[in-house]
């Protein structure tokens, strides 16, 4: 019997593989098929709002909406397009900042507030002033006190605002002006008043420490150095507390760019106590988002993100865990909102 051995050229192989189909992807085995199609982007949401509610008949304000797009899209007002840039940093998740005319919250009632091409939308109220009055400052700040002691809302100015930007300035509530006013170092952020109103503790974002001033003429006293974490990054202060009946001691909750908290360290002037939290193997399930003293100044209470809770104890030594309670609260999108903020401050007395 003879056998044939059959010579086919390569280029014609892949002549006839062209054939099959619209294309040639490159893994043709007995059927030519395409490579599957890409999953389709998930559908662009808003996160959140800020602010969520209004006193009817003020003035007009910015509205921040924070979203998960990866394109700019204007925020829409009951469907109407606002005039809307990107935030800050030139990043989305910055949030689509809107200008909100007076003419749209002249009126009691809500809004539907949505962005073009969005999955949702969130609801927007616009409120009583229950017989109150209100006036407005135009000033960017990051954070404020009152200090019931000199009667004056004590603010962190936001380096953007230009007049008075990054400083502590005063502002006087009862007529609506600006007072003295100190540079502070590169983005102050959180404010910690001292018990007695002596001194002013703000946390420097853009040098990764803490500035204590002297009131109430506002003088630079000393600075806390809060350090770097694993990752190198330097730490901020996401959250500070001054001790009741201690002025000179503070607790301060780590941060670091990431948004990720990295514990509790307390403070006397600008030594730290050798005990912190997280403390080497310790486990506490709860990130921890704000803090908040005991009045006698044992204890420190951590509310979490979304619904935890932590107990820690205080001491010559400095603070240690105690407990941690993961399913503390029911999760709450309002107060999340809130807490995401920063606004979320909450009293805690003896008996609860």
């Amino acid at each position: 019997m003879r056998k044939f051995l059959l010579v086919i050229p390569a280029a014609l192989m892949l002549g006839a593989l062209m054939g099959c189909g619209a294309k040639f992807t490159g893994y043709c085995s007995l059927s030519c098929q395409d490579s599957p199609p890409p999953p389709p982007p998930p559908t662009p949401a808003i996160t959140s709002i800020f602010p969520s509610m209004v006193i009817a008949g003020g003035p007009t304000f910015t509205l921040t909406v924070t979203t998960d797009f990866t394109t700019s899209s204007p925020v829409e007002w009951n469907g109407t397009p606002l005039p809307t840039t990107v935030g800050s940093s030139g990043v989305l998740h910055a949030g689509l900042q809107a200008q909100v005319p007076a003419a749209d919250i002249a009126t009691l009632g809500t809004a539907t507030i949505s962005v073009n091409g969005s999955s949702n939308t969130e609801s927007f109220t616009i409120e009583s002033n229950n017989g109150f009055t209100f006036s407005s400052v135009a000033i960017q700040a990051n954070d404020m006190v009152w200090d019931p002691i000199s009667q004056q809302i004590y603010l962190s100015v936001m380096g953007s605002n230009g007049t008075n930007g990054n400083t502590i300035t005063a502002l006087d509530p009862s007529n609506g002006q600006l007072g003295i006013s100190q540079y502070a170092g590169s983005n102050p952020d959180q404010l910690a008043l001292a018990s007695g109103g002596s001194y002013l503790y703000a946390g420097i974002d853009g040098t990764g420490s803490v500035q204590r001033f002297t009131l109430p003429g506002l003088g630079m006293d000393i600075n806390i150095p809060l350090g770097s974490s694993a990752f190198n990054a330097p730490y901020s202060a996401t959250d500070m507390e001054a001790a009741p009946g201690s002025p000179h001691t503070i607790a301060v909750l780590h941060g670091d760019v990431y948004d990720s908290t990295e514990g509790i360290v307390i403070y006397d002037d600008a030594v730290a106590r050798p005990d912190s939290i997280p403390a080497a193997g310790t486990n506490i399930g709860t990130d921890i988002a704000s803090i908040q003293w005991s009045p006698n100044a044992t204890q420190i209470y951590g509310l979490g993100i979304g619904d935890g809770f932590s107990i820690l104890s205080v001491n010559s030594s400095g603070v240690q865990f105690v407990h941690d309670y993961t399913r503390a609260f029911a999760p709450n999108p309002i107060i999340e909102g809130l807490r995401k903020q920063k606004l979320l401050k909450w009293v805690i007395t003896e008996e609860g």
